[in-house]
């Protein structure tokens, strides 16, 4: 089968998510081509190559996050010309941007389209206008969308109630990890941690980024009203720079 996979968001594990995909989808012997953004993780180009090695067409198109007229309608075209030359059998979008012109660009054939959550949830984030219009956005999008998938069933069920999602054509696919890269790591325990073994410990495990709701849980756990006598929390992940980790920390 053809297929072209589309997304912008390339950071954290929606980055990990499509390179495994493209990947497994191509040692199965389908033909894959990759259409990806590396505005805003320029070593993500990295990535690009790594496909490229194993048989997958990689090809750059310059996407950007906010709604930019003049960028998204040089994207779009470069979408919709991949799409005429690469003739597709199946065309499957990744969050919100590409979502947009991907699914756009592919028009009347089959799409899939994994959200990676919903930009219209983002109140930290977005003005309630502007998150009114995303979804008004995602509604007109879905209705011509073969298959949603959502990463979690919490996901799936918060935008069939929103009136979003048609539950018919929306599925829960959760993301895979490969165990394989985590195989030589070292075990962590309390003493290398420094935790000691009568504390409460909280761990979170995610991007370094606004959208993951550190700043909420630090504020929670800062007004906490526990009998705990001791607490201690461990934070794994990284930022997209030096900005994100002293924003969220």
């Amino acid at each position: 089968m053809r297929c072209l996979l589309v997304m912008e968001c390339t950071i954290g594990g929606t980055r990990r998510h499509l390179v495994d995909l493209a990947l497994g989808l191509a040692a199965r012997g389908h033909e894959v081509t990759v259409a990806a953004a590396a505005e805003r993780a320029p070593d993500f180009r990295q990535d690009l190559a790594l496909m490229l090695r194993s048989g997958v067409r990689a090809v750059e198109v310059p996407m950007v996050r906010p709604i930019a007229p003049l960028a998204d309608r040089r994207a779009g075209r470069i979408l919709r010309s991949l799409v005429e030359e690469t003739n597709p059998e199946l065309v499957h979008t990744h969050s919100s941007k590409a979502g947009v012109l991907g699914r756009n660009a592919a028009g009347n054939r089959p799409t899939v389209h994994t959200p990676h959550t919903f930009s219209f949830l983002f109140e930290n984030e977005f003005s309630r206008f502007r998150r009114l219009a995303f979804r008004a956005l995602e509604v007109r999008l879905a209705r011509r969308t073969s298959r949603t998938i959502c990463v979690s069933a919490s996901e799936a069920a918060e935008a069939v109630s929103q009136g979003v999602l048609d539950p018919s054509r929306t599925r829960v696919v959760p993301n895979g990890i490969d165990p394989a890269a985590y195989a030589s790591a070292e075990p962590l325990d309390r003493s290398s941690l420094d935790v000691p073994e009568d504390a409460f410990l909280v761990g979170v495990l995610g991007l370094l980024s606004e959208a993951k709701g550190h700043e909420d849980l630090l504020a929670a756990l800062a007004d906490r009203r526990t009998d705990l006598p001791l607490l201690h929390l461990v934070i794994a992940g990284t930022g997209r720079g030096g900005k994100d980790r002293e924003e969220v920390l």
